[in-house]
């Protein structure tokens, strides 16, 4: 439902606030910023990603542009 293609067909903030996964969440304290989180990772800097899985990346294939769309970017 988040992560559907058709805007349409997706969740509604309030379907997502309503929903039993956020039961009990406090959502006045989230606008304020003020809600503690339950875990806060230690981090060694803010680029730090070694809470995140190392994976291999794979080159995916760059379409060739249309000449409508290298016009767009033409300036840029």
């Amino acid at each position: 439902m988040l992560l559907e293609k058709d805007p349409s067909k997706r969740a509604s903030g309030e379907h997502i606030r309503n929903s039993a996964y956020f039961a009990g969440v406090n959502w006045d304290q989230v606008v304020q910023s003020r809600l503690q989180p339950h875990f806060r990772p230690r981090v060694k800097n803010p680029l730090d990603a070694s809470h995140f899985d190392k994976y291999s990346e794979e080159v995916l294939p760059i379409d060739e542009m249309k000449a409508t769309e290298a016009a767009v970017f033409a300036s840029f």
